[in-house]
């Protein structure tokens, strides 16, 4: 009966942990999604106001979770198309993203693609060029709804 009462209250203090992780960040919406899941781009309702952001998982983890905050839908849509858009004038150069979690990003050309880092550079996320264009038409498509 001791292991019975224990596992209820465990299950009903992991409930409330997690009502208010939800009610913390908002109500999230999947437009799109890559990669078998493994990144999206996901609206965020809170109050009144709705922002973007990309989620996905870092290269070599399983486990963790990036969100690359992109602001409104304005600012979302142009550092969107302006990242999909933009030629590197060398491999190593470092793009800085200039939107609200203030991520960088290089473009790697063997995975043909960006490598979108977190703020520490701890941990990057890929996308190309073509997911970056889906996911503006995808803002527009939900903006025009």
């Amino acid at each position: 009966m001791k292991k019975l009462i224990s596992i209820l209250a465990v299950v009903l203090l992991s409930v409330s942990a997690m009502a208010q992780v939800s009610s913390a960040s908002g109500d999230l919406k999947t437009l799109k999604s890559f990669r078998l899941g493994a990144c999206k781009i996901v609206e965020v309702t809170k109050g009144d106001a709705v922002t973007y952001k990309i989620t996905g998982r870092p290269v070599d983890t399983t486990t963790i979770e990036m969100n690359i905050a992109l602001g409104d839908a304005d600012a979302a849509v142009k550092t969107l198309l302006s990242l999909a858009e933009y030629k590197t004038s060398s491999s190593r150069e470092v793009v800085n993203l200039n939107n609200p979690g203030d991520n960088a990003a290089r473009y790697d050309k063997f995975f043909a693609g960006w490598r979108i880092q977190s703020q520490g550079g701890q941990f990057e996320l890929h996308v190309s060029r073509g997911e970056l264009k889906k996911m503006a038409e995808a803002i527009n498509k939900s903006l025009n709804k």
